[in-house]
């Protein structure tokens, strides 16, 4: 199951938002990724993208971080 939400994550991040992989990095974050997902994970209180910082000290669901990073992106 893990490994079917790794492969998800990559087609997301490469064909949604146009990310580039980067080898050494995205097997061990596609996983932690994977692993916060399974566990239903409920805060992520900083999130870096692009060496781009983003704050959340604030209790959020996965709509509202969804919804929040992209605003931040855009």
């Amino acid at each position: 199951m893990l490994d079917q939400i790794v492969t998800l994550l990559k087609k997301v991040l490469t064909e949604q938002y146009g990310l580039k992989e980067e080898p050494d990095t995205i097997d061990i974050s596609l996983k932690i990724t994977a692993e916060a997902i399974k566990r239903q994970v409920k805060m992520v209180p900083t999130v870096f993208i692009n060496d781009k910082e983003f704050q959340f000290p604030v209790e959020l669901d996965a709509a509202q971080l969804k919804d929040e990073v992209e605003k931040a992106l855009s």
